[in-house]
């Protein structure tokens, strides 16, 4: 193992007959690694070596070389430490990200999710990493042995949060206070789901809301996600914009999509009048927001996802027709429900059978075209 100007030489490795974990560290700041060699030595045909790994985790400290055969001792770094290094990688992942992009995006996700499902604590702070309290044991483990074990992923495949655990709520409020530096026009919004099923849920996020704005950053905005069945109560919309709208915020919708609920395995034909259904649902969404939401407060509407098609559906909402166009990338009747309520009317009433005839000789020579 070299780096430029300087070789490492790590000695010979007294391994038995098997397979044997080999680990080494090194401190190479301002001296970059360039390459690995491994010198097999005088004995022909005794080695096997798979499944090499580099590691840039900091969090792992210089490694001490023990006489065992592989075995190193990590140094656990100092909670302060800890902060420092993650700071430092927020801050240079959110300048690198956003002078990039500069004023071609004008509002960002600054935070999503970060509340959790069940305890409605924050997430990685109140004991809970993945996105409910159901998610098993995922605090992180750190050995002089085994160096630091994450335990990243529930057995769910959930991803675990892990920014509030090494430093603490003020975790977002650098977020903010980072995004705003390098994004000094951009609004910054918070995102979370289920806040229109759970006033609770939306309680929570409110209140971390405030805990930025009181503590040195500043949010320009919520999103509501809004993955929600067909069923869904209009008191239920209406109660979490009204409760929205109190915020003073900027309010947007963000992943609205409207599902039928399918059981696993299994894939939904939807009837006439469940599509009727399904777009009242979609109308009465957007009509909420428009009259729920001052003006000055709305932001913007994003559906989650073009069309029914199986394609678009692999990993969310598998075997649903969710959409606003059906599997072959037609205008369902969800997709009128998204026009009335934007129009604040039935657009039929004005639209005749000579336009619909323009209209479809139009598509026609432009798919021939």
């Amino acid at each position: 193992m070299s780096t430029t100007g300087d070789v490492h030489y790590q000695g010979d490795q007294n391994v038995p007959n098997a397979w044997v974990r080999v680990e080494w560290s090194f401190d190479v700041t301002g001296n970059p690694l360039e390459g690995i060699n491994f010198d097999l030595g005088e004995a022909a045909a005794t080695y096997l070596i798979d499944d090499i790994y580099v590691s840039t985790d900091p969090f792992k400290a210089e490694a001490k070389a023990t006489p065992k055969a592989g075995g190193i001792t990590f140094v656990p770094k100092t909670a302060e430490e800890k902060k420092t290094i993650l700071l430092d990688a927020m801050e240079q992942w959110i300048k690198s990200i956003m002078e990039h992009v500069g004023d071609r995006v004008d509002a960002w996700d600054v935070i999503n999710e970060p509340i959790a499902d069940g305890s409605n604590g924050w997430r990685g702070i109140d004991g809970v990493f993945g996105s409910n309290n159901n998610d098993g044991v995922a605090e992180p483990v750190e050995t002089e042995t085994d160096g630091l074990t994450l335990n990243w992923a529930s057995e769910a495949g959930n991803q675990h949060w892990y920014w509030g655990y090494y430093l603490g709520k003020d975790y977002a409020v650098k977020a903010f206070e980072f995004a705003r530096r390098y994004a000094p026009n951009a609004k910054l919004f918070v995102n979370e789901y289920n806040l229109e099923t759970s006033p609770s849920k939306l309680d929570a996020l409110i209140g971390f809301v405030n805990y930025i704005d009181q503590n040195g950053g500043q949010v320009d905005g919520i999103g509501t996600q809004m993955h929600v069945n067909y069923k869904i109560s209009k008191d239920q919309v209406d109660a979490m914009f009204k409760k929205l709208a109190q915020t003073g915020k900027l309010i947007r919708i963000t992943e609205l999509d409207v599902a039928f609920g399918v059981e696993e395995g299994k894939t939904i034909t939807p009837s006439e009048a469940q599509l009727s259904e399904q777009a009242a649902t979609y109308q009465m969404i957007l009509t909420s927001y428009f009259e729920n939401i001052p003006e000055a407060q709305q932001s913007a509407i994003t559906i989650w996802g073009f069309s029914d098609n199986k394609k678009e559906h692999e990993y969310w909402l598998k075997g649903d027709a969710p959409n606003i166009f059906d599997s072959e990338y037609k205008r369902k009747v969800a997709y009128k429900g998204v026009c009335d309520a934007i129009a604040g009317y039935d657009v039929s009433i004005d639209f005749k059978g000579e336009d619909w005839k323009e209209l479809n000789e139009g598509e026609e020579e432009n798919s021939d075209k």
